[in-house]
C-alpha cells in the first residue's frame, strides 16, 4: 500500500520564497495493529463529535445574541440590525451601502486637503484597481465582482499628492458605454436580457462562450510596463503616466490572448496557428514579484479537451524581458 502526502507551499506563508509550488512525497504504508487502529478511529469520531457540539453550542449562543439588543459602552440601546462603525462605533448602513454604489467620474487634480504635511522624502506612486460601474441603463449586474475596471494613480512628489483616475477601456466596456446596456456575459452572474423558448433554453445567454473581461482585480506596474489584470481574461497594459488603455499584453506567451480559453488537442496538432486564432488563454491576476531577482511569476489557464497537456502554465518572467522592444 502507498499513501500520498501533499504538502503546500503557500505563497503567504513565511517558508515560500519565490513561486507558488506542490510537492508530492510517496511515503511507504506503514503496519498498524488492526484493533489499535479501531481505537484510534473510535477516539477520533469521539473528538469530532465533542467538536460539533462545541460549535453548535456557539452557534445557538451567537443567534441568540444576534436576535437581542446591543448596548455600547455608554449604555446606548441599539437594535441588533445596527452594527458597527469605526468613526462613530457603530455602522452606518446607508455608508456601507455606498461601497456598492456606482463611480461614473474619472478625476485628475492635486490633493490640497491634507492634515499635516507629507514628507519630502516621500516619492513613488501608488496604483489601486478596482470594480467601479456596477449598472447600465438602469441595469444592475448580477454581482459586484462583474463591476467595470477602473483604476486609480495617487503620486508623491516634493511634499506634494496628485490623483488621477479613469475607466479602463476595454473592447467590451466601449461597446456597453455607447449602447448603454449589458451586451456580454460575466464571470459572477451578469448577462444580457434572456430570450427564453418554452421557458427552458435562453438562446441570447446559454450558448455564449465569450466571457467580458472586466478588467477589475489587480494593476501591476513590473519592467516600467503597468498591467491591469482579471482572473478570466489577458492582461491589459495601461500608460502608467496618464492611464490611457494601450490594448492587451500577451507578456511574450506565444498562447496568451484574449478569447476563450480553450485547448483543443486534436486542432492544436493539425493547425497550430488557426487553433490560436481561435483560442485564447487567460493569466492569473495575482502574480508575484521576485525584487531580489526581478523576475514575475505568475500562471496562466485554460480549459483542455484532452488530459495530454505539454504547454507551460507556469511562467517565470523576467525584467529585461518586459523591458525588450514592445
Amino acid at each position: 500500500m502507498m499513501y500520498h502526502l501533499f504538502l503546500f507551499f503557500c505563497d503567504s506563508c513565511p517558508s515560500a520564497k519565490k513561486a507558488t509550488r506542490t510537492v508530492t512525497l510517496q511515503v511507504t504504508a506503514w503496519h498498524i495493529d488492526h484493533a489499535l487502529w479501531e481505537v484510534a478511529c473510535a477516539e477520533m469520531l469521539l473528538i469530532i463529535f465533542i467538536l460539533l457540539l462545541a460549535s453548535s453550542a456557539s452557534l445557538r449562543t451567537t443567534m441568540r445574541m444576534s436576535s437581542s439588543t446591543f448596548a455600547s459602552s455608554n449604555d446606548k440601546i441599539l437594535d441588533a440590525y445596527e452594527v458597527r462603525n469605526p468613526s462613530s462605533g457603530w455602522y452606518d448602513l446607508e455608508m456601507w451601502k455606498k461601497a456598492f454604489a456606482s463611480q461614473k467620474n474619472e478625476y485628475d487634480y492635486f490633493i490640497n486637503e491634507i492634515d499635516g504635511n507629507i514628507p519630502t522624502e516621500i516619492t513613488g506612486t501608488l496604483f489601486r484597481a478596482m470594480p467601479s460601474l456596477f449598472e447600465r441603463n438602469g441595469k444592475s449586474y448580477g454581482h459586484y465582482l462583474d463591476g467595470d475596471g477602473y483604476v486609480t494613480r495617487v503620486t508623491f512628489s516634493k511634499g506634494k499628492a496628485h490623483f488621477l483616475s479613469k475607466f479602463v477601456q476595454t473592447e467590451e466596456y466601449i461597446a456597453e458605454s455607447e449602447e448603454d446596456k449589458v451586451l456580454y456575459r460575466s464571470t459572477f452572474r451578469t448577462q444580457r436580457e434572456p430570450k427564453n423558448i418554452l421557458g427552458l433554453i435562453d438562446l441570447n445567454n446559454a450558448f455564449d462562450l465569450k466571457l467580458k473581461n472586466q478588467a477589475n482585480t489587480n494593476v501591476i506596474y513590473f519592467g516600467k510596463t503597468l498591467l491591469v489584470l482579471f482572473e478570466a481574461a489577458a492582461p491589459i497594459e495601461l500608460n502608467p503616466n496618464n492611464l490611457d488603455t494601450i490594448g492587451y499584453n500577451n507578456l511574450g506567451i506565444s498562447h496568451l490572448k484574449q478569447g476563450l480559453p480553450l485547448f483543443v488537442d486534436i486542432l492544436y496538432k493539425v493547425n497550430k496557428e488557426l487553433h490560436n486564432k481561435l483560442f485564447g488563454s487567460s493569466f492569473t491576476a495575482h502574480p508575484k514579484m521576485d525584487l531580489i531577482n526581478k523576475t514575475l511569476i505568475g500562471w496562466s489557464w485554460r480549459y483542455f479537451l484532452t488530459l495530454s497537456v505539454t504547454l507551460p502554465l507556469i511562467h517565470s518572467l523576467t525584467y529585461s524581458q518586459f523591458l525588450g522592444p514592445k
